[in-house]
């Protein structure tokens, strides 16, 4: 069973999302706010991390930018509604899907993340997929 790591500062989002990924197969731990998820990075294994683009500490591109330069190697997912990200998004980012997409969406971008990773060993760093 995978462990996942959800990271938004939408409590109700992050209950659907843990639901969802529950039935799915995966361990699900929820962080309302990217310093706690650092903090769950920097003390537990998990192996794939979803993250929210637009939260009040650090947008999602500053969370897996900081859980790279501590030496996160983790698929990194992000899932986000807004239609104003970045022209050059980080490139700490594996893949970026969209909220309005339905659930199965989000979860075969994370599987594939994770085969990518499992066949490439860290293939997270440095590349950005678009799902």
């Amino acid at each position: 069973m995978a462990r996942l790591l959800y990271v938004d500062d939408s409590a109700e989002l992050l209950t659907l999302r843990a639901a969802t990924f529950r039935m799915a197969g995966f361990d699900v731990i929820l962080c309302t706010s990217a310093s706690e998820g650092l903090a769950w990075l920097a003390s537990s294994r998990v192996d794939v991390v979803v993250t929210d683009y637009e939260m009040p500490e650090l947008d999602g591109f500053a969370f897996a930018d900081h859980a790279r330069a501590n030496g996160c190697r983790l698929p990194i997912v992000m899932c986000t509604g807004s239609i104003n990200l970045p022209k050059s998004p980080s490139r700490s980012i594996d893949c970026i899907v969209r909220k309005g997409e339905v659930p199965r969406v989000l979860i075969e971008a994370v599987n594939t993340c994770l085969r990518r990773d499992a066949q490439q060993a860290g293939c997270g760093v440095g590349m950005l997929h678009s799902c």
